[in-house]
């Protein structure tokens, strides 16, 4: 079954634009819509270990009295693993513009951040599922990535009742990375309650902390 409801939420690690517009007040564009001009699909691998395709925006028209943003997204998932990594190539950025990610907020659960050395999690724990069960969201960023941990409500023009993560942005490429976790408690014993839960995500920030090295001799 589908067990996580997004709403007009940032669903699961979707991306957005913040930028300050002229008369001097915030906007949050959501990637997608009308605006997106063409969009090419490339697949890289399909193996029963790990797939791996890109999306290609190469004109995304965010806004009137811009240019466009060039923005490639790149998603790998593994066999066996619970998270799936996005990384992004975004060129053109406007100076006062800042890539974000998010997940959904729908039932009014507080987020938490979890901090590690090299490493940041944004999350979410409790009754959040269409099974009416326990489903942890979470994401992962390398810590010189994150500008900011933000929320919306409701109330919101566009992209609402969400958790969100905005990237340093002070070149106009860009290139951050990050990783979207969905545990529910039906998939694994490790999710069942929120010490478990907690205990996982951290394990998790430990690797995100240390990723593998390879050398040859």
């Amino acid at each position: 079954m589908d067990i996580y409801k997004v709403g007009s939420s940032l669903s699961a690690g979707a991306l957005a634009l913040s930028l300050k517009l002229p008369d001097g007040k915030d906007s949050l564009i959501r990637l997608g819509g009308v605006n997106m001009g063409k969009v090419i699909y490339e697949q890289v691998a399909d193996g029963p270990l790990r797939a791996i395709f890109r999306m290609h925006y190469p004109e995304w028209n965010f806004a009137k009295g811009y240019g466009p943003i060039s923005l490639t997204e790149e998603i790998s998932i593994w066999g066996g693993q619970y998270y799936y990594q996005s990384r992004i190539i975004a060129e053109n950025m406007p100076e006062n513009a800042n890539l974000v990610t998010g997940f959904a907020n729908l039932y009014g659960l507080q987020a938490s951040e979890m901090i590690g050395k090299h490493a940041r999690a944004l999350y979410s724990y409790g009754l959040q599922s269409e099974n009416k069960d326990n489903l942890g969201l979470a994401i992962i960023v390398p810590d010189q990535l994150v500008k900011a941990f933000k929320q919306t409500t409701s109330s919101e023009k566009d992209i609402k009742d969400s958790y969100l993560v905005y990237f340093q942005s002070k070149k106009q490429k860009i290139e951050p990375t990050f990783r979207f976790y969905a545990c529910w408690q039906a998939s694994d014993y490790r999710f069942s309650d929120s010490a478990k839960f907690n205990l996982f995500l951290n394990e998790q920030l430990k690797l995100a902390d240390q990723p593998l090295n390879l050398s040859w001799k």
